[in-house]
């Protein structure tokens, strides 16, 4: 799949349906199956477009007994051996204005090489869906420019701060349109979905927002599997 490495982040900003509740998250690179628009790399932090309102996740149904809670301590690193990740995790939520917050120079010395953790998702380990993401390039390679190379059967590991390491095994690699906000919502099983920019070449659109925007998004999905 033909990319740019001008080194504009994976980013844009999109309305996203989390749980009840309108979400926008901020991911793709980073501003998350959100809308179009990328990182140039600037430390200038971009107008938010978005206000989110969360709601509490659904009460399983009878029928459906909750998943067996086996992690309560925060990510610390992300692991995708099969593209050479290793990376650290960084916990990322709301600002001031609701908004998703994303990896730049504002808050990570190293925004490109760093995950982030979305705190108004799931919890690693406690049976939903945890979310992730990362840059596909952002002033260079980003962490998740490989990321449409993962096969279906490859495994994801979450290491968490009090050293557990939990295995995921990927099930779905999907590049999908940025309104996709499904892939956003609870889930029955514990499940990680993590997400970048891609679907092809970076658009430059003089005037947008971060310069332009990739047309889609590059989503891969694992289940828990085993916890070490």
């Amino acid at each position: 799949m033909p990319r740019t490495r001008s080194g504009l982040a994976a980013f844009s900003r999109l309305p996203l349906r989390y749980a009840l509740a309108g979400v926008l998250l901020a991911a793709c690179g980073l501003t998350l199956l959100l809308s179009s628009g990328c990182f140039s790399g600037s430390t200038e932090v971009p107008p938010a477009t978005t206000v989110i309102t969360l709601a509490p996740s659904p009460t399983p149904t009878p029928t459906e007994p909750p998943n067996r809670i086996v992690n309560t301590s925060l990510p610390a690193r992300l692991v995708i051996e099969s593209i050479g990740v290793n990376a650290p995790v960084m916990e990322l939520g709301l600002d001031s204005r609701r908004a998703p917050e994303v990896p730049d120079y504002t808050n990570s010395s190293s925004p490109r090489s760093v995950v982030a953790w979305y705190d108004f998702g799931a919890l690693p380990g406690q049976g939903s869906n945890a979310i992730f993401a990362g840059h596909v390039t952002f002033d260079g390679v980003g962490v998740f420019y490989y990321l449409d190379s993962v096969s279906p059967g490859d495994t994801v590991k979450v290491i968490t701060q009090d050293g557990k390491t939990l295995v995921y095994q990927v099930f779905d690699t999907l590049v999908v349109d940025p309104s996709r906000a499904d892939l956003l919502n609870p889930t029955n099983d514990d499940i990680l979905t993590v997400i970048t920019c891609g679907g092809g070449t970076f658009i430059p659109v003089p005037g947008e927002a971060f310069g332009g925007h990739y047309p889609g998004r590059v989503v891969l999905r694992a289940k828990l599997s085993q916890v070490v």
